[in-house]
């Protein structure tokens, strides 16, 4: 919201800043400009050098907020995640399923995923990532007062899920199915250490947690994954054991000729549960829709940038205009003591190069502070690099010789017969 009511202020402020000087040139005559008898209004003059200053600030800050919003939003996407969400299909369990035989029904067709040749291992969970939990709740360490709990997020997964999303294991080991204790033990993360005071994740081993009205055990200790978006904190999670579960199938494909693949899964779907709907989505895309706002938001900003900088070009093309116009007796009497015309373009853009360089100079300290403000919402970052402030100062600086040029060409070319005529 803040970068929004900035751009805003900046984008009105650039229109004010760009029709003010057409306004004033257009008021002149350009007879009495051509002989030289225009009044030099020194402080309207220091105006305009002074909202030209400030559109210029204004596109800098537009263009580095930016590169900073794409790049967070990138960063964020590509981040190693901790766990495997590339080629991963997820499938929607059937929403009707008789009780009666359902857990061997949907054993049976998680078996038949697994003979398909282009699956490469399938698990069920009762939440994806970034898609929620099953169980938030208060919990603790075993022999802890109730009065220390923490909050944490519990998942019910089949054994079949560690291994299908190559998530660490850094102690102890992941679920065994002919293990019957494990269905009454969980799986935790690096956060849930810290949190609870179980110790390092070997001291966690066989620890017992509480959640709620049930005791289990420690099985396991996995290195940290971001289940949710990163913009938060590492949280405590736990993986609690299932035989199986009916709301999210995970299949983890090959790269070999996926299509063919999924045509085959929802065969054997409609197979095992018909009148159910077949409804599938590729796990990167789903998790990614975190994201969408940031895009969003980065779009939107990318545009008020480029708005800002057509706006500061056409006014400094109006100042330059306005100068050019006001300098022509002084280019004649150059032209006259036999200055060249790149002599005169090279003198006159110096003094609309400065404008670009205070600019900058005001406009980067609070660009620093603006995109380091933003991105201490997000609990993992990218830092502020320096080629974020380069490039937009780079890019207006051509822009602005590019605007002026063309202005200062066209006085410089004039026949210094007209401009001293009446002197």
């Amino acid at each position: 919201r803040f970068w929004m009511v900035l751009g805003g202020l900046f984008l009105v402020g650039s229109f004010i800043s760009g029709a003010y000087p057409a306004f004033v040139l257009s008021s002149f005559n350009i007879t009495e400009v051509i002989k030289g008898k225009v009044e030099k209004v020194g402080g309207g003059f220091s105006l305009r050098k002074v909202l030209v200053v400030f559109q210029f600030a204004s596109s800098l800050i537009l263009i580095a907020g930016t590169f900073a919003i794409y790049r967070q939003v990138l960063f964020m996407r590509n981040q190693d995640k901790g766990l495997t969400m590339e080629q991963m299909l997820i499938v929607n369990g059937p929403s009707v399923l008789e009780w009666k035989g359902a857990k061997q029904r949907l054993i049976s067709f998680k078996n038949e995923l697994k003979e398909i040749p282009g699956i490469i291992n399938v698990a069920t969970s009762g939440a994806i990532p970034g898609g929620g939990y099953n169980w938030g709740t208060g919990m603790r360490k075993d022999g802890t007062a109730a009065e220390e709990s923490k909050n944490g997020s519990v998942v019910w997964v089949d054994p079949d899920f560690v291994p299908t999303y190559d998530i660490t294991v850094i102690a102890g080991r992941s679920f065994n199915p002919a293990i019957v204790s494990d269905m009454e033990s969980v799986l935790v993360n690096e956060a849930a250490l810290t949190s609870f005071g179980l110790g390092s994740p070997e001291e966690a081993l066989n620890e017992r947690i509480i959640l709620g009205n049930d005791t289990v055990a420690i099985v396991g200790v996995l290195k940290n994954y971001h289940w949710n978006s990163l913009k938060t904190e590492h949280t405590p999670w736990l993986l609690k054991a299932d035989s199986i579960s009916r709301r999210s199938f995970s299949l983890h494909l090959s790269s070999n000729n996926m299509p063919e693949t999924i045509k085959q899964v929802e065969a054997k779907y409609k197979e095992a549960f018909p009148g159910n709907p077949f409804d599938y989505y590729f796990l990167d895309d789903f998790f990614n829709k975190q994201y969408k706002d940031d895009q969003q938001f980065a779009s939107i900003f990318s545009l008020f940038a480029i708005l800002a900088i057509l706006i500061a070009c056409l006014g400094l093309w109006g100042l330059a205009s306005f100068t050019t116009t006001q300098k022509l007796k002084e280019i004649g009497i150059r032209k006259v003591l036999g200055a060249s015309v790149s002599s005169i373009m090279s003198l006159l853009s110096w003094q609309f190069f400065k404008l670009v360089l205070i600019a900058s100079v005001l406009a980067i300290p609070l660009t620093w502070y603006g995109i380091d403000s933003w991105l201490d919402n997000f609990a993992f970052r990218i830092g502020i690099q320096w080629d974020m402030f380069v490039v937009p100062v780079v890019v207006l600086s051509v822009l602005a010789i590019g605007t002026v040029s063309l202005q200062i060409y066209r006085g410089a070319n004039i026949n210094p017969a007209k401009t001293l005529r009446s002197e």
